[in-house]
C-alpha cells in the first residue's frame, strides 16, 4: 500500500449504467436493471482502493466503466483531469495505454493460439511506440518483474499453470507502463497458495511502479490486505466507503456488518457484530425495494428505511456511510 497519497487520478461523479430489458419479437426495451445507480467516488494517485459487495452488486460494472469497456448511461469519470466519458478515437487510445486491467479468468483472457511473448508484446504493437528489438527486451524485462523464466516465453497459454498464466496477464497489463490499474477479481480464480503469490506480487508491483489501483474482489481477507481505503456496494450503489482499517475494526452500515459477520475469520481482534438475522437473497434488480434499497434484509430498518434512499454523507470520523441509521 501506498504510504503518501496525491490528488485524486480518478474522479467518479454521479456515474449510472442501465442495461435495457428486451422482451417481444423485436426487442423492444421494456424497461432498465439499474446496474450502477448514481455512485459518486475518488482514487488518490498511488492508492489501491478495495470494491467489495455480493454477486450482482455492479462491483465489476463500475471497474469496466472506468476503462470505457463499457459506455455510461449517465455521470461524469475523470482521469487526471480529462473527461475519459468523452474522449473518442486517438485520444481515447492514448488514454488506455495509461489504464489497464488484469482480468478474473487467467486462461479465457489469453489468446490460446499466441505464445506468451505475443501476449504480453501486443500492447505495444498496437501501440506502435516500439520497434521489434525494443519489444524483445521489454517482455524479458517483465517476465523477470512478474517472476518467470525468460525460457517460458515461446510457450502457449496451455502450458502454464493457473498462477503462471495470470502473471502473464499482469505482465501484459505492465506492458506500456500504466498508470491506472483494474484488477477484477484477479484471483479469485486459483488455488489459495497461488492467490496469495499473486496479491503478493500485484502489492510489490503497486509499491515499486507507484500504480494506482482499483481491487474488485469478493474476497474480504486479500481485499483487507492490499487496499488503503475500502468501498462496500449493495445493488448498484455504495453504501459505505472508509479507511481499511476503519471499516473493518468499525463498520457503520449494516450491509458492511453483515458482509464481516460472514467472515468470523477476519474479527479475531473483536466480538462478531450481533446485527439479528437477514434475509439470504438480494432483491430483484429488476424491481428494487423502495427507500433504502438494503431495508428488506436489514435488522434496524424503520419506516423511514422503506420511503427515503438515505444519501452518501461524509461522517466527522472521515468516512462515508448511505444509512439512515449509522451503528445502528
Amino acid at each position: 500500500m501506498s504510504d503518501t497519497l496525491d490528488a485524486p487520478l480518478i474522479e467518479v461523479r454521479d456515474l449510472q449504467k442501465l442495461f435495457p430489458i428486451r422482451s417481444g419479437l423485436l426487442g423492444r426495451a421494456a424497461g432498465h436493471v439499474r446496474a450502477v445507480d448514481g455512485i459518486s467516488f475518488d482514487i488518490r494517485s498511488g492508492e489501491t482502493l478495495g470494491l467489495v459487495g455480493e454477486s450482482g452488486s455492479g462491483k465489476t460494472t463500475v471497474s469496466r466503466m472506468l476503462l470505457r469497456l463499457l459506455d455510461t448511461s449517465a455521470g461524469q469519470i475523470r482521469f487526471d483531469g480529462h473527461d475519459v466519458t468523452a474522449l473518442r478515437g486517438r485520444d481515447l487510445k492514448a488514454l488506455r495505454s495509461q489504464m489497464q486491467i488484469v482480468f478474473q479468468d487467467p486462461f479465457g483472457s489469453l489468446n490460446p493460439r499466441m505464445t506468451a511473448r505475443r501476449i504480453i508484446s501486443e500492447p505495444m504493437v498496437i501501440a506502435g511506440t516500439m520497434d521489434r528489438a525494443a519489444r524483445h527486451a521489454r517482455v524479458d524485462e517483465l517476465l523477470d518483474r512478474v517472476g518467470l523464466p525468460r525460457s517460458m516465453a515461446d510457450r502457449y497459454p496451455h502450458q502454464f499453470s493457473g498462477g503462471q498464466r495470470q502473471r502473464i496477464g499482469i505482465a501484459r497489463a505492465l506492458a506500456l507502463t500504466p498508470r491506472f490499474l483494474v484488477c477484477d477479481e484477479a484471483v479469485s480464480a486459483l488455488d489459495l497458495s497461488i492467490q496469495a503469490q499473486i496479491v503478493n506480487l500485484l502489492r510489490d508491483l503497486q509499491k515499486e511502479l507507484g500504480l494506482t489501483t482499483l481491487f474488485v474482489a469478493h474476497d474480504l481477507q486479500v481485499v483487507r490486505y492490499v487496499s488503503d481505503r475500502v468501498a462496500v456496494m449493495y445493488l448498484g450503489r455504495i453504501v459505505e466507503l472508509a479507511p481499511t482499517e476503519q471499516l473493518y475494526d468499525r463498520p457503520a452500515h449494516p450491509y458492511t456488518r453483515m458482509l464481516l459477520g460472514a467472515a468470523p475469520r477476519l474479527l479475531s481482534r473483536r466480538k462478531r457484530s450481533r446485527t439479528g438475522k437477514t434475509s439470504v437473497e438480494m432483491p430483484n434488480p429488476i424491481t428494487p425495494p423502495a427507500g433504502c434499497p438494503f431495508h428488506p434484509r436489514c435488522p434496524i430498518a424503520t419506516a423511514l428505511c422503506s420511503r427515503e434512499v438515505p444519501p452518501l454523507r461524509r461522517r466527522p470520523d472521515g468516512r462515508d456511510v448511505a444509512c439512515h441509521h449509522p451503528d445502528g
